[in-house]
Order: C-alpha cells, then sequence, then structure tokens
C-alpha cells in the first residue's frame, strides 16, 4: 500500500458496521466485511514478498556462557497459550477477508504483468 487512505477508511467502516448493528465496539466480522468492501477493490498490484527473518538474524554465537535452550513455560497460563496458538490472527483475519474481495483472476493477471517487465 502507498497511502494509509485505505486501512484508515476500512477502520471508519469496521465502526459503521458496528454502529448499524448496535454495538460500541468493534467486533472481528466487523473488520472481515469492512476489509473486504473496502481493501479488495483497491488491490491494483502484488504484494512484495516478504524475506524470511531468519536471514537477517546473525547465526548464535555458541562459544558465549552455556544457555538453555528450552526454557520452562510458567504453568499458570497454559490453556491460554493453546487458545491464542489456535486462534488465528486478526491481521491474517483481514488479509484473508480482502483477498477474499478480490476478482478472480485478477492476482493471476497482475502477477503475469509483473513477470513481464
Amino acid at each position: 500500500m502507498t497511502s494509509l487512505r485505505g486501512p484508515l477508511l476500512a477502520v471508519r467502516i469496521a465502526r459503521l458496521i458496528a454502529a448499524r448493528d448496535g454495538r460500541d465496539g468493534l467486533a472481528e466480522r466487523d473488520l472481515v466485511e469492512a476489509a473486504a468492501l473496502v481493501l479488495g477493490p483497491r488491490a491494483t498490484r502484488m504484494p512484495v514478498p516478504e524475506q524470511p527473518a531468519e536471514a537477517s538474524e546473525p547465526p548464535p554465537d555458541d562459544r558465549g556462557s552455556p544457555q538453555q535452550e528450552n526454557p520452562p513455560e510458567p504453568d499458570g497460563d497454559a490453556a491460554g497459550s493453546e487458545q491464542q496458538a489456535e486462534s488465528p490472527n486478526l491481521d491474517d483475519v483481514v488479509l484473508a477477508a480482502a483477498r477474499a474481495a478480490i476478482p478472480p483472476g485478477l492476482l493471476a493477471a497482475l502477477a503475469a504483468g509483473q513477470a513481464g517487465r
């Protein structure tokens, strides 16, 4: 994205959707609907592929002091961490909604256009 107008408009639309449904706060479904309405139609180019974070990090120094490789997890909230691992990230949910709103074949056409350059 070259501008924050689209995401800001999507947030405003999500707030309107929540207000229409009689709620003061946003729900995930409001963001999904707003992303489908606002961000999907604005897709004009393929996203830049992300480089893996592992490549940018320096290799660990094994000559230093010995460290535990796997520190023990606290027992207090093990169930909560499992629940977080199972629930999808909100960014991923919004991105999936925006992708679903893109017309079929548009991503392939955009990819073909960039490959020809």
